[in-house]
């Protein structure tokens, strides 16, 4: 299944505009909310542990590189989330609102091109994985079926920014498991090599660079992006400016559809990334051929998706602004894609029925 295209057509619309405006909610104040709002003032967000100070062994699934776990809401029963580094805010299904007691605030709207954005806020949430919990969380309400249709099960919602930055996460791609700790207590582990991240809109990123055939490597700023499930995605204006399309060859046209309309681009393979000390040689790459969205911002020239970091146990520290790699038994495998020609979604409530979204010509 295409989930790269899908989070970043799709969803990269809803949270790019409608958590972009929450996020500077919560930095500036609530602007000219659409549904008037009591009181804005929210107790700060705390973390705590059900037991000592960290939480370890906690399983998670991999659907097509992107980490699915399981969580709670206010002591819910466990519901499936999607681990999302790019995420700016955590997010909860809005067909869920119900069901946890969940009561809305201030309305946030945005008007992407081709499309309309409306988002709900809610404050004084407590999520727990495990018996790791944030408390007094600020989350999004959006609708998520679109996730649930790509990857086969209900998803219930997003793990963001700010449930991440309570803690250092640890994820073991190779066994499944992530672990929390609480920053204070954390020490760096013997082996793995540390990248420094910078933040943009609480969305963490990293120095990366591509080897185009017959030139020298060229260096960029990546969003490290745990939901996408491709290697890396290359924003158009880079792509231009660095005349990187007359450096590839055998690359094919995608299109994927969202919120804001089509967006073209071209996947080909590049003789190597650069993410620090590490190679991934001949990966397949996208580049974005967008004239509007997400993938036209010049502030930074892309991302990395689960891919690259699937080959890790990397350690997410936002408090130190860092991450740890350390390399597992996957780093050397070669990067494929899905030859199939189809891309199937799976239709509700029981997700048993599979229905071909879209056919490749030939």
């Amino acid at each position: 299944m295409k989930t790269n295209s899908l989070k970043h057509r799709v969803i990269s619309v809803l949270l790019a505009v409608a958590l972009s405006a929450i996020s500077s909610m919560l930095l500036y104040g609530a602007a000219r909310p659409s549904r008037p709002v009591r009181d804005t003032r929210v107790p700060a967000a705390a973390s705590h542990f059900a037991k000592g100070q960290s939480a370890l062994g906690l399983p998670f699934a991999l659907s097509n590189n992107i980490i699915l776990i399981q969580a709670k809401v206010n002591n819910s029963r466990p519901l499936c989330f999607m681990f999302d580094t790019g995420a700016n805010s955590s997010v909860i299904n809005t067909g869920l609102v119900k069901e946890l007691n969940l009561k809305l605030g201030a309305r946030v709207q945005g008007k992407p091109a081709g499309g309309h954005v409306e988002a709900e806020v809610i404050s004084g949430v407590s999520l727990s994985i495990g018996g790791a919990t944030a408390s007094n969380q600020t989350i999004a309400a959006l609708p998520l079926d679109v996730f649930s249709a790509a990857l086969g099960k209900p998803i219930a919602g997003i793990i963001g920014y700010d449930f991440i930055k309570q803690f250092v996460v640890e994820v073991d791609y190779a066994a499944k498991v992530m672990r929390l700790y609480r920053p204070t207590n954390f020490k760096r582990p013997v082996k793995g090599e540390i990248l420094p991240i910078t933040f943009i809109n609480r969305k963490p990123f990293v120095k990366a660079k591509i080897k185009l055939a017959g030139r020298d490597p060229i260096e960029g700023t990546f969003m490290i992006d745990t939901a996408s499930d491709g290697v890396m995605s290359v924003n158009a204006p880079f792509v231009k400016t660095q005349q990187m399309l007359n450096s590839v060859s055998n690359g094919r046209q995608t299109n994927s559809a969202g919120a804001g309309g089509v967006s073209k681009s071209i996947v080909a393979r590049v003789q190597n990334i650069q993410l620090n000390g590490f190679i991934i040689n001949n990966p397949l790459v996208e580049f974005s051929l967008a004239t509007e969205g997400n993938d036209t911002i010049s502030s930074y020239q892309g991302l990395l998706g689960g891919e690259v970091f699937r080959r890790f146990t990397m350690t997410i520290d936002y408090s130190r602004q860092r991450i740890i790699l350390k390399r597992n038994r996957y780093f050397d495998e070669p990067v494929e894609v899905d030859m199939s020609g189809i891309d199937l979604m799976a239709e509700p409530d029981d997700f048993k029925t599979l229905v071909v979204n879209e056919d490749a010509a030939g």
